[in-house]
């Protein structure tokens, strides 16, 4: 059971800095990316960062108050995904 945990817990924990290190590169490629999508990736980064101290946490009270993250996270994500694709359409339509 360590090992699934183990295994668990480097697969958010790389999750996470993928995240980060994609966030880095939006902001520091900046020219060309708007600003939801930096919204976006940051919200990505901290629902990551989220789930992995999720999965290594050890007391209740922690564990409600990293779902609550998680959950908010969960939240904005969605929303910030709309917006991206809709400055996408807009900037197409916009060629045509």
């Amino acid at each position: 059971e360590y090992i699934k945990i183990y295994y668990t817990n480097t697969y958010y924990l790389t999750c996470f800095f993928i995240a980060l290190l994609v966030l880095i590169f939006i902001v520091a490629y900046g020219k060309v990316v708007n600003l939801n999508m930096v919204f976006l990736a940051t919200v990505v980064a901290i629902g990551n960062g989220g789930y992995y101290a999720l999965s290594s946490v050890d007391s209740l009270g922690s564990a409600v108050l990293v779902t609550k993250l998680v959950y908010t996270t969960g939240v904005f994500v969605p929303f910030l995904s709309f917006l991206v694709v809709c400055n996408r359409i807009l900037i197409f339509a916009a060629v045509i």
